[in-house]
């Protein structure tokens, strides 16, 4: 009857140390679902940054595109518009050549029936002529150069005006706001002083330049005569 006792308890002790173990196990699965779903909210936080960036990037890229698109388009129209020019400027050249061509032949012929010496009178006229235009060119680089530096520094003055006008333009708006608000405490000093002034009598004013000086108690209201 005793060995019958002790299996039973044996028995209920194995039972409950079962139980407490299958609740650990329990626990300790819970704890690890509990940090397994704490990391997939990580994870999907930052998959949603992620995703909010690439939109971001494709929205500039696209903005990108557009502007690149529209530039293509208008290189493209110059391009055709400076193809026509060249076509039309090699139009002229050759009209050029064949009028060049036809007045050299007749120019050598006048050449031909010309002196020595006025063919050496004519070189000089050339030569002349040569050093005059050579004179011409530099002097409109000399030009073109004066004035490309003139242009970028009075590009330069213009921004730096710019500059001083907006920050001018902020100093006044700064000092029209300090000014109102000035204006606005010593309307309401005047206002508060006033409402002092209006109990006194015009022969009783303190310090008043206008009214001259009063008695410093002018403005306390007489006490009623106490009944004898």
């Amino acid at each position: 009857m005793a060995n019958h006792w002790q299996e039973r308890d044996s028995s209920a002790s194995t039972s409950f140390d079962d139980e407490i173990y299958d609740l650990d196990r329990l626990r300790a699965e819970i704890e690890q679902e509990k940090d397994i779903y704490g990391m997939l909210e990580n994870s999907v936080g930052d998959l949603k940054s992620t995703v909010t960036e690439m939109e971001r990037r494709y929205e500039l890229a696209s903005e990108e595109d557009n502007e690149w698109k529209t530039r293509c388009e208008t290189q493209e129209e110059l391009n055709q518009l400076l193809s026509k020019q060249i076509q039309y400027l090699q139009d002229r050249l050759d009209q050029s050549r064949d009028s060049a061509k036809d007045g050299f032949e007749s120019d050598l012929r006048s050449y031909d029936e010309l002196s020595e010496g006025s063919l050496r009178k004519l070189l000089k006229q050339i030569e002349r002529e040569k050093q005059s235009l050579e004179s011409q060119l530099r002097d409109y680089e000399w030009r073109l150069d004066q004035e490309s530096k003139a242009f970028h520094k009075a590009n330069d003055e213009r921004r730096n005006l710019h500059t001083e006008l907006l920050q001018a333009k902020l100093k006044l708006e700064e000092l029209k706001f300090t000014t109102n608000a000035g204006n606005q405490q010593k309307k309401r000093a005047n206002q508060k002083g006033r409402g002092v002034e209006e109990n006194v009598p015009d022969d009783q004013r303190i310090l008043d330049p206008k009214h001259g000086p009063i008695k410093k108690t002018a403005a306390i209201k007489k006490l009623p005569k106490l009944d004898a």
